[in-house]
């Protein structure tokens, strides 16, 4: 047996590593808010009069102070859910953006305020752009780009102060020292920025693999179960009504083809038929190997859609479409579906689990094989009589005699052409 393909490309693996770091970016913003806020204060401190007997660097002082409370308003709302930050883009972008002005802030109050400042008050501004350097590690980690619009103000500053400098003793020293400090940290925070990146893209492609058939690329049987957990759960409590249809799909003699033709051919069809599967089905609709050679589908009904017609269009296209040998003959490959509706009961929907609505549609999909294979069969509900629920699920265990009660009915409803 040939090995199977590697798993075909996820378009949403990288939105998936995207999200996961925009969500790293906005907590560990919120998080870092007291501290910046500790050091905002601590530099009104250490400039004194310097910053208040100067209105323009007032203004910006309060300039950095709004910006802080944005950033928080921006972290409160980007976390709460659905919303205008709910796209990973626009939150990496925003949170860059209030970097850039923070930045901005703070290289205009040092700029405006240097020519009074004392070499003590130079020495500890220069403290105060370490701390707030650091705290950007903390704050930026997942977001070079935002360390980046949050830095290059400052080393703008910096840059400009050095050149301008006017003697103090030792200030030159210090400003290099904190520019030299802001170029590491952002080297530092690349690098930590890719290793995150990196440790994101191989969890995610671990749990992707878990989840995911190695030998056709649709999700497994696991992933359906943990799906249908969460969407019966949803559908139960849809106020409107919704519903799920169930489709059983099982290649007819596919035993025949692996003894005739090989396992590699076998393979070959399981893939062949998995990728016609994935081209019928709708954008909504969940696709998943349930086992050998059987496929489930989970599909949620519109008002008043009927399970058959969506049923035939897989079972037709499997019919039309032979898979071509290497050797160019033809090898025709039908199916079997078999398919019920959840809820079950419409009347007493929390009746019947999703576990045996599936297990009405692999029945349906027997009772298609023995009338001849390549059709589909349904599942319907019939006449729930008045009984307690253990009594019902109790006659429900015994297929042949719920149908022979009137508790379901299972109808081939095409046959083959």
């Amino acid at each position: 047996m040939k090995p199977g393909p590697d798993l075909p490309p996820d378009p949403l693996l990288d939105e998936e590593i995207r999200a996961e770091l925009a969500r790293d970016l906005i907590e560990q913003g919120r998080v870092s808010i007291p501290l910046v806020l500790v050091l905002l204060l601590v530099l009104a401190r250490v400039l004194g009069e310097a910053l208040f007997s100067n209105r323009a660097a007032l203004i910006w002082y309060g300039f950095l102070l709004g910006v802080l409370v944005l950033r928080w308003a921006h972290a409160q709302l980007a976390l709460k859910g659905p919303g205008p930050l709910a796209s990973p883009r626009v939150r990496m972008w925003s949170f860059s953006c209030g970097a850039l002005l923070m930045g901005l802030g703070l290289a205009a109050v040092s700029v405006l305020v240097y020519p009074a400042l004392t070499p003590v008050q130079i020495a500890l501004l220069a403290l105060v752009h370490l701390g707030v350097l650091s705290v950007g590690i903390l704050a930026m980690a997942a977001s070079p780009t935002a360390f980046l619009a949050f830095m290059l103000p400052i080393l703008g500053a910096l840059t400009y102060l050095l050149a301008w400098d006017r003697g103090h003793w030792g200030a030159w020293d210090l400003l290099l020292l904190v520019a030299i400090y802001a170029v590491g940290l952002g080297f530092l925070i690349l690098r930590q920025f890719r290793l995150r990146r990196d440790s994101l893209s191989l969890s995610l492609q671990n749990s992707r693999a878990a989840l995911q058939d190695s030998l056709t690329g649709l999700r497994n049987r696991r992933f359906l179960q943990a799906f249908m957990e969460t969407e019966a759960s949803q559908t139960l409590r849809d106020a409107e009504g919704g519903a799920l249809a169930l489709l059983m799909i099982d290649l007819d003699q596919f035993k025949a083809v692996n003894d005739t033709h090989g396992h590699a051919v076998g393979d070959a069809v399981l893939r062949h038929c998995a990728e016609l599967l994935r081209d019928t089905a709708r954008k909504s609709d969940v696709l998943a190997r349930w086992g050998g050679e059987e496929f489930v589908v989970v599909a949620r009904l519109q008002e008043g859609e009927s399970i058959a017609p969506l049923a035939d269009r897989f079972l037709q296209r499997l019919r039309s479409e032979p898979l071509r040998l290497p050797d160019g003959r033809m090898l025709p490959q039908t199916c079997s579906i078999g398919y019920a509706r959840y809820p079950f009961f419409s009347e007493r929907p929390e009746l019947v689990n999703w576990e045996r609505v599936l297990a009405f549609a692999d029945a349906a999909m027997l009772r298609a094989k023995s009338a001849g294979r390549d059709r589909l069969a349904g599942a319907v509900a019939g006449d729930l009589r008045p009984g307690s629920p253990a009594r019902v699920l109790e006659r429900l265990r015994d297929l042949p005699k719920a149908e022979t009660d009137g508790l379901l009915k299972i109808k081939v409803e095409s046959e083959a052409t």
